[in-house]
């Protein structure tokens, strides 16, 4: 049973076949999931994980520079 779900995408969701497609599903799961990698890749590569500034305002500008930098 495992060989053969292998050669499926499974996602489950909430929304309706009323509202939207199974194509548009699986065509936003792949943009999430771009976007999920795109932060992966910052958080490891540039440090963005541990943000040395506790207070809001620093930690929010410090993060703004980083990903003006990763640009």
């Amino acid at each position: 049973m495992t060989v053969t779900a292998a050669g499926f995408v499974m996602l489950l969701t909430s929304i309706s076949a009323d509202e939207m497609t199974a194509d548009k599903v699986l065509q936003t799961y792949r943009l999430r999931w771009q976007v999920e990698l795109a932060f992966k890749r910052l958080k490891s590569g540039m440090g963005i994980h541990n943000i040395p500034a506790r207070d809001e305002r620093l930690a929010r500008s410090w993060l703004m520079a980083h990903l003006i930098l990763a640009r």
